[in-house]
């Protein structure tokens, strides 16, 4: 099942909007009794480490504010209640549905921990900023946090928060040099219909500091699907900025749910159309798997902006990664491994942009399923290399750019992989903007197969041409007018019934490999430097001059 670089895409790929569904701590627990006496959360003083711990029996829910200058204050819902050893004046709570933590305490870290089938915090309103780390990590079942409202991390205070379940920010979260990290996602599926991390309509922000967020989609029974593993929706943003030499970066992992039914849309990471991804000078990685069951299940699907701006150092250039592998079973449909849509804008001033998609379940050839959907986005960077790497490709620059001043490559993820240069791939691939284009890689077991149709004669003006492969066979003619070319692998011209005498136009064309002629005609117009044996030609001209460093040879004239 093989499909032509840039082959026309085949369907829409924008899902229906829809809210993902949440369910928060606050609509989902509520107090309870057990054994006939209110739930107890226990807490601690660490005065070596300079820590307050608090660890959340089954059922407990917890709400963290924060008063500034230090003095924080954890709340329990219904009739549960703190145990612990208090310090006076500095942190009280034993007894109480209320600990609070003094300016005057010593504090570096507040950790919290749930324990039992259900726990969960919530971050409510506050009227100052935090100034120390907080650490939730709710190892339950069904751990769920709340951002509810805008939290603020001042210095180099940072949030941790670990949740088996999910993770929902309906609020800004901010940060200035300290690090952000929303992790719901430990390896195990867990039941129900949510979305690992779910942004709606919130920012997460930092000063400097790094921000990484991961989460694992519900199982979604019935028809729900979209059990999505990170979901940024409703104008959502995430942006790590800098602070002199000080570079956030943004990591994003997901994974989508494995739905029990037909349900679509189990994307890794999803991104619409209203929301955004920053960084100024660190890197910006998005890895996303599509949801095992069901189908239209893509590993990362972007239909909003991924940007980054370079920072302050010669290093600090801000690559954009996105890695997809696409979901589904057997039979399914529409499992690509990353899908940039019409509206998504991936850009980068000086940093390189690569994107590897691996397609998932599928079906007809050319698969419904390819690794990389390229459905009219924009993508650009000023300065840096744009990599296109997949099992198959789907393509239209309709509406959208592909541009840099460097390099653009377009490879094989695979060895053996064919890479075929279709009639209707060539308007695409002159489309796009680039000093240099690269085909093909030269990876010691990954060489493709590079196939040109009989009839796909590729202008390429100005840019630099190479392609790289195990097998090259062209068809049809190449020309890249004032600029080189070269052939990084053997070359064989095209054979019956589409076999072709092939013109090579460039200003240097270099064959650094073996050239098989098949009773063809092969003629170059430019210089040329021959560095495989060249046999089974019917003529071979050249019109520039000629660097031979192996055989030519040919059943007719040789001009040179």
């Amino acid at each position: 099942m093989l499909r032509s670089l840039f082959a026309p895409r085949r369907s829409a790929v924008t899902a229906p909007r829809r809210a993902f569904p949440r369910r928060t701590a606050a609509t989902r627990l509520a107090a309870e009794r057990l054994e006939g006496r209110a739930l107890l959360a226990a807490f601690s003083y660490d005065a070596l480490a300079s820590v307050v711990s608090v660890s959340l029996a089954d059922g407990e829910e917890l709400t963290s504010t924060s008063q500034g200058g230090g003095n924080y204050v954890l709340s329990l819902a219904g009739i549960a209640t703190f145990s612990g050893t208090d310090i006076p004046t500095q942190l009280v709570g034993n007894g109480l549905s209320t600990l609070s933590i003094d300016g005057d305490l010593p504090l570096v870290r507040v950790a919290i921990t749930g324990t039992g089938t259900t726990a969960a915090v919530l971050f409510g309103t506050s009227t100052g900023v935090y100034l120390d780390d907080f650490a939730v990590a709710l190892g339950t079942a069904a751990g769920d946090v709340t951002i509810a409202a805008a939290t603020t991390f001042n210095g180099t205070a940072g949030l941790s928060v670990t949740a088996a379940r999910s993770v929902s920010v309906l609020a800004p979260l901010a940060a200035g040099l300290g690090n952000i990290l929303l992790d719901a996602d430990d390896g195990v599926q867990h039941a129900g219909t949510f979305a690992g991390v779910a942004i709606d309509g919130a920012s997460i922000t930092t000063a400097g500091g790094s921000i990484t967020i991961e989460g694992r989609g519900g199982d979604g029974e019935g028809f729900s699907g979209y059990q999505v593993g990170v979901s940024i929706t409703g104008g959502g943003l995430v942006r790590a900025g800098d602070k002199g030499t000080t570079h956030g970066g943004i990591s994003l992992p997901g994974v989508g749910g494995d739905a029990l039914s037909e349900g679509p849309f189990n994307f890794g990471i999803f991104l619409d159309k209203t929301s955004a991804l920053r960084t100024t000078g660190g890197a910006l990685v998005l890895s996303g798997t599509g949801g095992a069951r069901a189908g239209r299940n893509a590993g990362v699907l972007v239909e909003g902006t991924v940007a980054t701006l370079p920072g302050s150092g010669p290093t600090d250039k801000g690559a954009i990664t996105i890695t997809g592998t696409g979901g589904g079973a057997v039979p399914s449909d529409f499992n690509r491994g990353v899908v940039l849509a019409s509206t998504a804008i991936l850009t980068s001033v000086a940093g390189a942009i690569s994107i590897t998609g691996d397609g998932g379940a599928g079906s007809g050839t050319p698969t419904t399923s390819p690794g990389l959907m390229f459905d009219g986005a924009t993508l650009t960077s000023s300065t840096g290399d744009i990599t296109l790497t997949a099992d198959s490709f789907e393509t239209s620059l309709t509406g959208g750019a592909l541009a840099t001043t460097a390099t653009v490559t377009i490879r094989n993820l695979v060895a053996g992989q064919v890479l075929p240069i279709a009639v209707a791939a060539v308007p695409m691939l002159q489309s796009i903007g680039a000093s240099r284009i690269v085909i093909g890689r030269s990876d010691p077991g990954l060489l493709p197969v590079i196939a040109q149709e009989g009839a796909a004669n590729l202008s390429l003006p100005g840019i630099a041409l190479e392609m790289r492969g195990g097998d090259i066979i062209l068809r049809a003619d190449v020309t890249t007018a004032g600029a080189p070319q070269t052939y990084a692998g053997p070359v064989r011209l095209g054979v019956a019934p589409a076999a072709a005498d092939v013109t090579l136009t460039g200003s240097l064309v270099t064959l650094a490999g073996t050239v098989t002629g098949n009773d063809r005609a092969l003629a170059i117009a430019g210089d040329t430097v021959v560095q495989g044996t060249i046999a089974g030609l019917t003529t071979f001209a050249v019109s520039g001059a000629s660097s031979l460093g192996a055989d030519v040879g040919s059943s007719g004239n040789q001009n040179y």
